[in-house]
C-alpha cells in the first residue's frame, strides 16, 4: 500500500508549519526552522476484509472491491496506525486522512505510486484544513530545535519563551507561516525576548550569529563583527535572537548602520 507516502507527505505538512522559533537574523528571513519529518512507518500488509458499509465512509471515492489490493478500510486503518504516535495525534491524522480519502479512489491508493502532483494539492490542503487539529506537542518540539538550534546554552532560554508565547497565541497560529511573519508576531516576539532575556547568554547569541555570518570564509570575520557591534547598538542580544527579528524598525535600523560602518569591510565576492 502507498499511503505509506502520503503519511510521510501530511507529517511534512505538519512539521511545516513549526516556524516560530526564534532565530539568528543571518538567517533568511523567509526560512523558519522546522523539525525533521520522522519516517513513515510502512503500512503492514492486512488480509483483505469483507466488503461491508463500513469499508466506504462517506470522504472517500468508491471503488469496486479489488483483487489487487486492500479496501479502504485497511488503508485508512494503516495510516491512522503510523499517523497517531500519541493520542493527542488522533484529531489531526483523523482530518489529514479525510482529505486523503476525498482526493484518492481505493484503486489509487494500491497502484505502486501516487500521483505527485495530487499528493502536492492533499499536502497543501491538508495543511490549510488541518493546522488547527496539530497537536501541541508536535508543534512544541519543532519550535524548542528551531530555537535551540541544538545549543544547550539556549535550553532556559526556549523553556522560557514558549509558555509565554502560547499565552499570545494559539497553536493553529504558532504553526501558520502568515502569522509568524506578521507585525503582531514580532512585536510579540519582542515583548516576549525582554523577559526571557536572563535567561540567554549573550555569548552564545554571538556565537551563534558569526557562525552564520562568517559562512562564506574566514575573510568574513571583521566585517561580521563591525555588524555585531552595530546590532548591539540598537537591539539587546535577546532581541537580536528573536523570531521574526528582521521585520522590527530596530533591526531596519541596524542594518543602515551597518552599512554605513561596514560595509568597506564586506570581502569581496
Amino acid at each position: 500500500m502507498r499511503t505509506n507516502r502520503l503519511l510521510l507527505a501530511v507529517t511534512i505538512t505538519l512539521l511545516a508549519g513549526c516556524g516560530a522559533a526564534p532565530q539568528s537574523p543571518t538567517k533568511a528571513a523567509d526560512k523558519n526552522p522546522v523539525a525533521a519529518a520522522d519516517k513513515a512507518d510502512k503500512g503492514a500488509k492486512g488480509d483483505k476484509a469483507d466488503k461491508s458499509s463500513e469499508d466506504q465512509p462517506a470522504t472517500g471515492k468508491q471503488d469496486k472491491p479489488s483483487d489487487l489490493g486492500k479496501p479502504l478500510a485497511q488503508h485508512e486503518k494503516d495510516f491512522m496506525s503510523g499517523c497517531s504516535k500519541s493520542p493527542d495525534f488522533k484529531p489531526y491524522c483523523d482530518c489529514a486522512w479525510g482529505v486523503f480519502a476525498t482526493a484518492f479512489s481505493v484503486a489509487e491508493m494500491n497502484k505502486d505510486d501516487l500521483a505527485q502532483d495530487k499528493l502536492n494539492a492533499v499536502q497543501k490542503k491538508t495543511g490549510q484544513v488541518c493546522i488547527d487539529k496539530m497537536p501541541e506537542s508536535m508543534v512544541k518540539e519543532g519550535f524548542m530545535k528551531g530555537c535551540s538550534q541544538d545549543n544547550p546554552g539556549f535550553k532556559d532560554y526556549c523553556e522560557c519563551y514558549w509558555p509565554e508565547l502560547r499565552k499570545k497565541f494559539s497553536i493553529g497560529e504558532i504553526a501558520d507561516k502568515a502569522v509568524v511573519k506578521s507585525e503582531k508576531f514580532a512585536l510579540a516576539g519582542r515583548d516576549v525576548a525582554k523577559k526571557c532575556a536572563v535567561k540567554l547568554p549573550e555569548a552564545e547569541v554571538k556565537k551563534s550569529f558569526m557562525k552564520g555570518c562568517t559562512e562564506g570564509g574566514p575573510a568574513a570575520e571583521k566585517f561580521c563583527g563591525c555588524a555585531w557591534t552595530q546590532l548591539r547598538s540598537v537591539m539587546s542580544h535577546a532581541e537580536i535572537e528573536m523570531a521574526a527579528a528582521h521585520s522590527t524598525p530596530e533591526f531596519k535600523k541596524a542594518q543602515e548602520k551597518i552599512e554605513k560602518s561596514c560595509a568597506k569591510l564586506r570581502p569581496a565576492k
